[in-house]
């Protein structure tokens, strides 16, 4: 065992810091990793031993990104649907003072755009 600082340990018995943060893996993360790493390891198997193609690891490697992309864009609209529900789901008294506020912003926003363009004008002069 290398010399270092003595692992700590929890109340039970666990060694925190692994994991995003110090949370734990997620079990079905960890499994569709190895899973990712098994077929990598027999897809380099099968190439090192000729038995698959360089085109079927290209056919593989183009299905893998499609998979992820259409999952990526999947995972957006669940969360623009999400933020959309959340402020259908407001009670009336919210919803109207966010629409004040987002009505204030806008006249804060048009305020600036109008000073802009006064000081570019004067600028101008």
């Amino acid at each position: 065992r290398a010399a270092g600082p003595p692992a700590v340990m929890t109340a039970s018995g666990e060694i925190p810091g692994y994991g995003k943060g110090n949370l734990p893996p997620n079990i079905a993360d960890a499994e569709g990793f190895l899973d990712e790493v098994e077929d990598v390891s027999r897809l380099i198997e099968g190439l090192h031993s000729g038995k698959i193609s360089a085109e079927y690891v290209d056919k593989r490697i183009a299905e893998k990104a499609a998979e992820e992309e259409t999952a990526a864009k999947k995972e957006k609209e669940n969360e623009e649907d999400a933020e959309k529900r959340k402020y259908e789901n407001l009670p009336e008294e919210k919803k109207k003072e966010v629409k004040q506020k987002v009505d204030e912003m806008i006249r804060e926003k048009e305020r600036r755009e109008r000073a802009r363009e006064r000081f570019a004008a004067y600028q101008a002069a």
